[in-house]
């Protein structure tokens, strides 16, 4: 997937938008299966791919070609598999920080131990990172038309 937003920039428009548009479905295929897996590391990889390639198609000359989703409906799609994402990337940042209270309640972490868990706070928190980068590519595309979707998925997790 790292090389597919290479492809979109060759391909140039409008043949990358119909190339993205008809590889978006298998994205989002990965992304559900990720989030119904719970692996924050999968899903973190698959929103920063997204991004990139979403970036791609932002940067298209035309205006119409700027439009990563062309129906409402899959604009609307992809604002509840973000929802989905963030809501289990929540969890599992609050799982981990039951277990560092838990490990501070028993004086059972040390400054060793508080970077590790940085380090895994930074992991299940980086798909929330990219969902915000492509929600900026929306935002700045679909400029107030997205601001329904934007408010009903993301932006409880960000405020």
């Amino acid at each position: 997937m790292k090389t597919f937003q290479h492809l979109l920039r060759a391909q140039g428009e409008p043949a990358n938008l119909t190339l993205f548009s008809s590889t978006y479905d298998l994205f989002a295929l990965c992304i559900l299966k990720a989030n119904k897996n719970q692996d924050a590391k999968e899903l973190k990889l698959l929103f920063k791919e997204l991004f990139h390639c979403m970036r791609v198609i932002s940067e298209n000359e035309q205006p119409e070609n700027r439009l990563p989703f062309q129906a409402a409906d899959k604009l609307r799609t992809f604002g509840m598999v973000m929802k989905g994402c963030l809501d289990t990337v929540a969890a599992k940042k609050q799982e981990q920080m039951a277990v560092i209270e838990e490990k501070h309640q028993n004086k059972q972490i040390d400054e060793e131990d508080m970077e590790e868990v940085q380090e895994k706070l930074g992991k299940i928190t980086g798909a929330a990172t990219y969902i915000g980068e492509c929600t900026s590519i929306l935002m700045e595309v679909y400029k107030k038309d997205v601001v329904g979707v934007v408010d009903s998925s993301v932006k409880n997790y960000f405020a």
